[in-house]
């Protein structure tokens, strides 16, 4: 894999910059019909930084989903291109439009599913027998299978904490699909679905995060929004979840100035603990 140290990069505003309307498929939640829909959403304004995901606060412009709580919603997309922390922590070269280029090559010759099939067979000696001979195809199906999983991952752990949707964590809206094939290219179904990033529509929670918080309201009710904070942990823990993006920046609270004021847990990622399993493992 790449070994270059991280660069600065234009991603955020190519890829999901303010004011782009975006076209997915969308499963929307309570949807009795199962059935896909078309739905676009507008981006507003983008959650940075970018970590494991990328986060943008949109509205959509089509008419499908519950406007019960408004129309402004929260978009999280399990995208590789925008990665940046997996990135790094994975030692792959940051998003380009040369490594997009070179990935599509790789989907359309069969390298990448086949690729991505000797992943799934031998992940553990695979990846570090022969990550370092890798080409840029292939850093970028490895990326792009780690975000599904995590995709995966999140869906369960919300699954597994349906109980506290729209309490303590946002409620699911819609899953989503992003279609980013290249242009003019001729694709079977599974080369298709190989362009293809996952994401999460969420409930807008709209409040500062604690970060934030700290910064410019030293005089909030910490005392409050810390054993809100710590109940969220509790819950996470009581079901078995392991949060790896626990961080100040991802508790949004709301209410303040009310003495009511809560901690919602704004980004869960990127696993959990498999009942299955062994005390000590985890399911990420």
């Amino acid at each position: 894999m790449g070994t270059s140290e991280p660069k600065t990069s234009n991603v955020v505003d190519v890829l999901y910059p303010v004011g782009k309307i975006l076209t997915l498929d969308a499963n929307i939640a309570g949807d009795s019909s199962d059935q896909q829909k078309t739905i676009q959403l507008k981006i507003k304004r983008q959650q940075l930084p970018y970590t494991l995901s990328s986060g943008s606060v949109v509205e959509e412009v089509s008419d499908f989903l519950d406007k019960t709580e408004g129309n402004v919603q929260f978009l999280k997309m399990f995208d590789r291109r925008a990665a940046v922390d997996l990135r790094d922590e994975k030692r792959a070269d940051p998003w380009s439009e040369n490594n997009d280029n070179e990935y599509a090559k790789g989907v359309q010759s069969g390298k990448v599913a086949t690729f991505s099939e000797q992943l799934h067979w031998n992940v553990p000696y695979y990846v570090e027998d022969g990550d370092s001979d890798w080409d840029e195809a292939e850093d970028e199906a490895f990326i792009d299978d780690e975000e599904r999983k995590l995709y995966e991952a999140e869906i369960a752990v919300y699954d597994r904490l349906k109980e506290y949707q729209g309490i303590c964590i946002p409620k699911i809206l819609a899953t989503v699909k992003l279609d980013i094939p290249p242009p003019n290219a001729a694709l079977t179904a599974q080369q298709r679905e190989l362009h293809q990033q996952k994401g999460l529509l969420l409930q807008y929670l709209p409040g500062p995060t604690i970060q934030e918080m700290i910064v410019e309201t030293p005089d909030a009710p910490w005392r409050n929004i810390v054993d809100q904070a710590l109940k969220i942990v509790s819950i996470l823990g009581d079901h078995d979840v392991l949060n790896k993006d626990m961080r100040l920046e991802n508790l949004i609270t709301l209410g303040y100035p009310d003495s009511a004021t809560q901690a919602n847990l704004l980004r869960i990622g990127d696993g959990r603990r498999a009942t299955a399993m062994k005390k000590g493992s985890w399911d990420s």
